[in-house]
């Protein structure tokens, strides 16, 4: 969209809603006004656009247009259907900034969908409110409606767990010292006891982490900590870590891929765009289990993984075409991105200068996605008992 960015690309939406802005990144060789100008002249006049004023309007303001048409859809598919549609957007704050800038901006702020049938759930670890733009808009035109998802009291527990076939009342009680009322930790508990396995509830005071490490031996506890330092996994990963001596899991090769089966089918395990991972609260509990029992470890795996990713990076380019040909290079970006994040965690200081001076390139490049993806990745970690 020419009135609102140079570009609708997601890099240039990134970042601008990161709050820096495109023409940072445009002081740097390029002059943006020249050039938009050139491409208003360029539609304006083409014989394909010049007598057709929807088109033209399509050309210049895709987003803006095409947001229009889907919400317009949306509308009336539930005008024909004569029910709601309900949109669920899940783990909200792993979303990239471009599209939660779009769902303000666009989608929310620009559309009849308020007026609709059409309702937009959104669920994430932070209040929408946080960020500036949604906190306008609900300023000018109370559209939000948020609420925290509040925990089971004593005796809402013990109605579920009778519900699903716990009937002893000290049992129900240890579980709820345990769960504290937390709806994950409760339907956790449901599925081990659909699937008959006992789970020792005798020591009700026991952290959240020893309950979901029940059963497993102390090898398995410290495979499982590991692999909560990964974003994402697959069987190259586990492979190159579990090998690892300095980890200190003494794992033979021909134990690697039965670990990798274990770990895959394991209940906290999900597959998402082809890659397993953890998921978000099983991460959370395991991780900071890790950096509770050992922080140089915990340190030591992400350098490992830092490095892992780096020389993945560096698979993909030739070492004399460094500037700018890898900075371009969406194969090279990926794994340098997840490295970069890596290097937050594991290398102190010397991460940080591998990322500030990974900034200044990409700027001077303008491929902000370089140091914007690293970010985002760090504020999905982030929540009230680790944000400092």
């Amino acid at each position: 969209g020419l009135t609102n960015s140079v570009s609708t690309s997601s890099k240039s939406m990134l970042s601008d809603s990161f709050g820096f802005g495109y023409s940072a990144f445009s002081t740097v060789g390029n002059d943006t006004e020249n050039w938009q100008e050139w491409i208003q002249q360029l539609v304006r006049n083409h014989p394909a656009t010049k007598d057709q004023p929807e088109l033209k309007a399509l050309m210049l303001e895709p987003v803006s247009q095409l947001t229009q048409a889907f919400a317009e859809s949306l509308i009336q598919t539930a005008q024909n259907r004569g029910r709601a549609i309900i949109l669920v957007l899940d783990t909200y704050e792993e979303a990239q900034s471009y599209l939660n800038q779009w769902l303000w901006r666009y989608l929310v702020e620009d559309t009849a969908l308020a007026s609709a049938s059409v309702r937009i759930v959104v669920v994430g670890r932070k209040s929408l409110q946080a960020d500036e733009g949604w906190r306008k808009l609900n300023q000018d035109r109370k559209l939000l409606y948020e609420t925290d998802l509040i925990r089971f009291d004593r005796d809402e527990t013990a109605e579920y767990l009778k519900k699903i076939g716990i009937k002893n009342g000290g049992i129900r009680n240890n579980i709820y010292k345990v769960t504290q009322g937390l709806p994950y930790y409760l339907n956790w508990v449901r599925e081990q006891h659909e699937k008959g396995r006992t789970l020792d509830f005798s020591r009700g005071n026991q952290a959240i982490a020893e309950l979901l490490f029940q059963g497993l031996d102390p090898q398995r506890r410290k495979i499982l900590q590991v692999v909560a330092c990964c974003r994402w996994f697959d069987s190259e990963l586990i492979r190159h870590l579990l090998k690892k001596e300095e980890l200190g899991l003494s794992v033979n090769t021909d134990e690697v891929e039965k670990y990798f089966e274990w770990i895959k089918l394991s209940d906290f395990v999900e597959l998402i765009k082809d890659h397993y991972r953890l998921d978000d609260v099983a991460r959370d509990v395991f991780r900071k289990s890790y950096f509770h029992d050992d922080q140089n470890q915990f340190r030591k795996t992400n350098a490992i993984l830092a490095d892992y990713f780096y020389q993945k990076a560096n698979e993909c380019i030739d070492p004399q075409d460094w500037l700018p040909d890898c900075y371009e290079d969406e194969d090279w970006q990926r794994p340098m991105c997840e490295s970069l994040y890596y290097s937050f965690l594991g290398k102190g200081k010397a991460g940080l200068r591998q990322y500030i001076d990974t900034f200044f390139v990409a700027v001077s490049l303008q491929e902000p996605e370089m140091f914007l993806a690293p970010f985002s990745f760090i504020c999905s970690d982030i929540n009230e008992e680790n944000k400092y």
